[in-house]
């Protein structure tokens, strides 16, 4: 691996659908040329190995996620509602909401704040007011997470815009849907890209190159080295002082 030089920093997002990143494997492997597209059994079969694949990664704790634009109804006088499979909003659960608004029958966006719980719970006439939400708790409780608004919406023409970060796997495990965006957490892309060529290789009775191999080993290497903190080992400084020992004075 030496000499190999990884394209993407840590500092960009990527947008891509499954489809592009299937497509991108292929291409890794020759088997896709410029303007190529895969047909819907290969898609598939390559898909359900992306799914394996991600499900293996997160024995390493690396777990890929994305994130996701989605809009979902709102209830008149109602505040709480569940996220995820079956739940009021039926999507794959996310692990947190990173922002949200509220949007009107004329299109217009109002922002919602996103607060803690201790925030959420400083509001006293939470049960009873009632209005435009302008904040949001999220509670990602299991098997469902938990949207909770302040205030109760008023109208029902009322729509909650979500922006969640989610599992890939989930996602992929959910839908079948190849064309939605999806934004990909920093250098992920390009390592799901390598790492998916190597995998599906022995499916259509290639080999991948020495070179994607590399990359792939080298792009996953360096991301599960992005994502673990160092451990720091502290000592007490009552223990740094060094001593002399010796027989002499191993009484002391």
């Amino acid at each position: 691996m030496g000499g190999t030089s990884v394209p993407h920093n840590f500092n960009e997002w990527v947008a891509m659908t499954i489809q592009q990143v299937i497509n991108g494997a292929f291409k890794k492997l020759g088997i896709l040329g410029t303007g190529e597209t895969p047909t819907a059994e290969m898609s598939q079969d390559a898909k359900l190995a992306l799914n394996l694949m991600l499900r293996s990664w997160s024995i390493r704790n690396v777990s890929v996620l994305v994130t996701e634009s989605e809009t979902f109804p709102l209830v008149t006088n109602t505040g709480d509602y569940t996220i995820g499979p079956s739940g009021d909003f039926n999507t794959v659960r996310p692990t947190s909401i990173l922002n949200a608004s509220i949007k009107d029958v004329n299109n217009l966006f109002y922002p919602v704040n996103i607060i803690t719980e201790d925030q959420f719970l400083s509001f006293g006439d939470r049960a009873i007011n009632s209005g435009l939400p302008s904040y949001l708790w999220y509670e990602p409780a299991m098997p469902l997470g938990r949207i909770h608004l302040y205030l109760r919406p008023t109208l029902s023409s009322y729509q909650l815009e979500l922006g969640s970060q989610k599992p890939f796997e989930e996602i992929l495990l959910l839908s079948d849907d190849l064309t939605t965006d999806y934004e990909f957490a920093p250098a992920y892309d390009e390592m799901i890209i390598y790492n998916l060529a190597v995998r599906v290789a022995p499916d259509f009775g290639l080999a991948a190159r020495a070179d994607v191999v590399d990359m792939a080993r080298e792009l996953f290497d360096r991301v599960v080295t992005y994502v673990t903190p160092p451990m720091v080992v502290s000592l007490d400084p009552a223990l740094r002082r060094v001593r002399n020992l010796s027989i002499y004075n191993l009484q002391n």
